[in-house]
C-alpha cells in the first residue's frame, strides 16, 4: 500500500492554521486562516513546524526519519539544531558528532559544536572544534569566536593574535567591540601600550563605553599616567558611584602631588560609606529578617 500523499497538522498560534504536507517540493500559500505548505523531505517538513514554534513536532520529523535510516548528515544536522532550540546540548552534541563522522569536510557541524561548547563553559573543546573548522575555511567569524574562548580560559596572547588575524587587510573590520576586545586582552597579556591605543580606538568610535574608560584608567595607571587614568576613572564616576573607583582617584590624585583633589574624594567616600549603610538590604535568615550592614570598604569579590 502507497503511503498516503499527505498529511494534515493542527497548528497552534494566535491564529490557528492547517498545514497539508505532501510529497511535493516546499509550498506555501495563504487562505483566510489557513496555511497550506507542501514539503516532500523529514528537514522540510521539520522546519514547517519550527516556523510555527513547534519544536516537539518538529524533534519527532527528524528523529522518524532518522531511525528509518536516514543516514544523510543534513538530517542529523536539523535534529542537532531542534536539540539547540530546546537546549538540550548533550543530544545536539551527540547529533553533531554523528555529522561530523558522516561529513567530516563540512564546516557547518563544526562550528555549531564550538557555539554549544562555549555556552557550556568548554572553551578547551569549543577551540578545538574552531581550530578545525578555521583549516577548512579561514572564517572570520571563527577567529572571532575562538579569541573569546581564548579570553575566556586566560590565554589573552592567543586571543589577541586571532583577533589581530580577523583584522589583517581588512580595517573596515575595526568596530567599537573588537577594539575593546583587543585593547583588553593585549592589556590583561602585559602589552599595556598596545592595549592604550586600541581601547582609545573604541572610546574614538564611541565615548560613551564606561567599562573602557575603566580598563583604560588601570592601564594608565600602569604606564604611570595618573592624569589621564584620573580624567577617565572620572568618567566612570558620573555613571556609577562606586567605592573602588574613587579609591583608585584618590591615588592618581596622590601620586600627582593633588592633595586637595585627593581630600575632596576622601569626604566624597566617606558620604557614600555612610549612604550605603542606610540603604543595606534586608536578608531573611531562618525566617527572619535581618539587616545587613556591610563597609563599602570591604574588598569586592572578584568574578
Amino acid at each position: 500500500m502507497e503511503e498516503a500523499a499527505s498529511r494534515r497538522f493542527l497548528v497552534t498560534g494566535a491564529a490557528a492554521a492547517v498545514l497539508l504536507i505532501t510529497n511535493v517540493c516546499p509550498v506555501q500559500s495563504r487562505k483566510g486562516d489557513a496555511v497550506t505548505i507542501t514539503a516532500a523531505d523529514p528537514i522540510s517538513r521539520s522546519m514547517v513546524y519550527l516556523n510555527h514554534r513547534q519544536p516537539k513536532e518538529a524533534l519527532a520529523v527528524m528523529t522518524e526519519s532518522i531511525d528509518k535510516g536516514d543516514r544523510r548528515w543534513q538530517a542529523y544536522f536539523q535534529r542537532a539544531m531542534i536539540y539547540k532550540s530546546m537546549r538540550r546540548a548533550d543530544e545536539a552534541l551527540a547529533d553533531l558528532d554523528s555529522c561530523i563522522r558522516f561529513a567530516p569536510d563540512e564546516i557547518s557541524p563544526l562550528i555549531q559544536h564550538a557555539d554549544i561548547d562555549s555556552s557550556i563553559m568548554e572553551d578547551e573543546r569549543a577551540i578545538e572544534y574552531l581550530t578545525r573548522a578555521l583549516k577548512l575555511k579561514n572564517s572570520w567569524g571563527c577567529l572571532v569566536s575562538r579569541s573569546s574562548c581564548y579570553q575566556s580560559l586566560g590565554n589573552y596572547k592567543a586571543a589577541a593574535a586571532d583577533l589581530e588575524s580577523y583584522l589583517k587587510g581588512h580595517p573596515e573590520r575595526l568596530s567599537p567591540d573588537i577594539c575593546r576586545s583587543l585593547g583588553h586582552a593585549y592589556c590583561l597579556s602585559n602589552n599595556v601600550s598596545r592595549g592604550v591605543e586600541y581601547l582609545s580606538r573604541a572610546l574614538a568610535m564611541d565615548p560613551q563605553i564606561a567599562k573602557v574608560h575603566m580598563w583604560r584608567a588601570d592601564a594608565y595607571m600602569q604606564l604611570k599616567n595618573y592624569k589621564a587614568a584620573a580624567e577617565d576613572l572620572t568618567f566612570s564616576l558620573k555613571n556609577l558611584q562606586d567605592p573602588e573607583l574613587y579609591l583608585k582617584r584618590i591615588q592618581c590624585y596622590q601620586l600627582m602631588g593633588r592633595a586637595d583633589l585627593a581630600a575632596k574624594d576622601k569626604a566624597a567616600l566617606s558620604h557614600l560609606n555612610a549612604d550605603a549603610f542606610e540603604i543595606a538590604p534586608f536578608r531573611t535568615v531562618n525566617g527572619d529578617s535581618q539587616r545587613i550592614k556591610e563597609s563599602a570598604n570591604k574588598p569586592k569579590r572578584t568574578k
